[in-house]
């Protein structure tokens, strides 16, 4: 039987093709390519979604294996922290979808596992031993920020910081790259669902989550815990300083979508047309520092303010918020 009059085995086909063509695009194309590369776990989710739990997780697993395959044929172990992430991201996220976990208890989930699994990696890789894993991060980072300064000198040959500067510099990403590694997983697995979204309403799939995602809002709780995380910042230090600026840069990204989520409500209410749309999506990439903050900070505020009057509408029974927590 051929692979094209058998529906398994060309979804099996394409699964592996379109995860391994995600996966290496980094390595062909500059920039695009790592973009790319993103969504890689979207295959793993899809086929897990369609074909259910015997045959979904054989196209997963055989996805990674073919992955697996070409990096040893090509000696690009190097790429194998981000074969983790990916894996682990396209494997769990499909099985926390069907079992219709809470949305964020399926994206927590997910990012968490990712987390550990990464940790362990690195772990591994630096023999059981915490501090030399330690040290071997802050190397890392060291020599990517010496490496950025460099190119910007090569640029300006009158800009560039001292060595004392650079130092200091390094020593607080170092100690906020918990949250930096936690925003970026949310971010992976929040690129996959937007993609995952699409692909339900082509091949007829139960949409997930149950609800628009311009009606999300984070829980009302979580507004305290950005309250103690900034005055820990602002009045703290050591370890008391690193806690709360990890907590803060997190929920940061958490209320940047809400008030993403707010700009996308009004973008619908009042039918702007895509063009405006996408200029201002555009912007908000251009302009990433200060639209992400001041999106997270609307989004702040409609805990109190309910830009979007859900709270309302739930009060009243409304439909439209189907999304609330």
């Amino acid at each position: 039987m051929s692979v094209s009059s058998n529906p398994l085995r060309r979804d099996l086909a394409a699964g592996c093709f379109a995860a391994c063509s995600f996966f290496f695009a980094a390595r062909v194309i500059p920039f695009f390519g790592l973009v790319a590369s993103l969504f890689t776990p979207a295959p793993l989710i899809l086929f897990r979604r369609k074909w259910g739990q015997k045959e979904g997780r054989i196209i997963g697993v055989a996805a990674l294996g073919s992955i697996l395959v070409i990096m040893a044929a090509t000696s690009t172990f190097q790429l194998l922290p981000l074969f983790l992430v990916y894996g682990t991201v396209g494997l769990l996220f499909g099985e926390a979808i069907e079992l219709e976990l809470r949305f964020e208890v399926s994206i927590a989930l997910v990012v968490a596992a990712a987390a550990l699994v990464t940790l362990a990696g690195l772990l591994l890789a630096s023999g059981l031993s915490p501090g030399q894993a330690a040290q071997s991060v802050r190397q890392a980072v060291g020599e990517s920020i010496g490496f950025a300064h460099g190119a910007l000198k090569e640029i300006n040959p009158k800009a560039g910081y001292s060595e004392e500067t650079l130092a200091r510099f390094t020593d607080t990403v170092v100690r906020v790259l918990p949250a930096l590694f936690v925003n970026g997983l949310v971010l992976l697995v929040w690129v996959n669902l937007l993609v995952m979204r699409k692909l339900s309403a082509r091949y007829k799939l139960k949409e997930y989550p149950p609800f628009e995602l311009n009606l999300w809002r984070m829980p009302e709780p979580a507004v305290w815990v950005a309250i103690l995380a900034g005055f820990s910042v602002w009045m703290g230090s050591g370890t008391a300083w690193t806690l709360g600026m990890n907590f803060l840069v997190v929920l940061t990204l958490l209320y940047f979508f809400q008030g993403l989520a707010i700009v996308a409500y009004y973008f619908k209410k009042w039918k702007v047309s895509p063009l405006f749309r996408f200029l201002l999506y555009a912007l908000i990439v251009i302009y990433q520092l200060f639209l992400v903050v001041g999106l997270a900070v609307v989004g702040l505020f409609d805990t109190w303010f309910d830009f979007r009057r859900l709270k309302l509408k739930s009060a009243q029974g409304g439909s439209e918020d189907s999304g609330g927590m």
